[in-house]
């Protein structure tokens, strides 16, 4: 059972709530207060330090030693800069020659592999006409020389033209590149194996130009 209330223990409370809130009060005040106090105190403190270095400042003599001493820091300082700012030219320079010698290479590369793919390409539709369904670069040596030397007497261009002799050569040259990209341990151009072929592509090449291949037009001398 709950035990009684009586008026007076009431009121009693009361009075101890009151008094604690009051206490809470008081006590935030004086909190607010110290808080007041010491940024006073910081900031007074602050002037008093920045007034003290100003008079000394103001009191140290200014010597023309010190002054010259000052000008020639500044001297060198500037200089420094000067320096920098003509290095970082420079570099930018290089940085900017390297990256259009850069762009040359790759135009370059991009070329030749067109170029090579072109030729080869052109080996492997004759090589189709043949009833040859071996990649090439898959032929025994022996095999493809032999293959090679046909291709280079009787190859023509889409219009049944046929090459300049300077294009067969080319041709050659980019079907060993194709060799040498898929790693095979062959050189058409040096390999004894392949001296067939380049016989027969320069007596063919040695033809085109005895029938007016290949010739430059002599220039008027006016």
């Amino acid at each position: 059972m709950a035990l009684p209330r009586s008026p007076h223990s009431i009121q009693m409370g009361e009075e101890v709530m009151n008094r604690l809130a009051q206490d809470v009060l008081e006590l935030e005040d004086r909190i607010k207060e110290r808080d007041r106090a010491a940024e006073q105190m910081t900031t007074d403190e602050f002037i008093d330090q920045k007034e003290i270095r100003i008079q000394i400042d103001m009191a140290l003599p200014r010597s023309p030693h010190s002054i010259q001493m000052g000008e020639e820091v500044m001297n060198r300082l500037a200089q420094d800069v000067l320096e920098l700012e003509d290095r970082i030219e420079e570099r930018d320079r290089a940085a900017e020659q390297m990256t259009t010698d850069e762009f040359i290479d790759q135009m370059r590369n991009k070329n030749t592999s067109r170029k090579t793919n072109s030729d080869v390409n052109k080996l492997k539709t004759w090589l189709s006409d043949q009833n040859e369904l071996r990649e090439f670069h898959e032929i025994p040596p022996q095999e493809l020389d032999l293959l090679l030397a046909r291709f280079f007497m009787t190859a023509k261009k889409c219009d049944g033209g046929d090459y300049e002799p300077d294009t067969l050569k080319s041709i050659q040259g980019s079907i060993n590149r194709h060799l040498t990209e898929k790693h095979c341990n062959i050189n058409l151009i040096k390999d004894k194996e392949f001296k067939h072929s380049r016989d027969v592509l320069m007596s063919k090449r040695k033809l085109l130009r005895q029938n007016g291949k290949g010739n430059k037009p002599k220039k008027l001398n006016h």
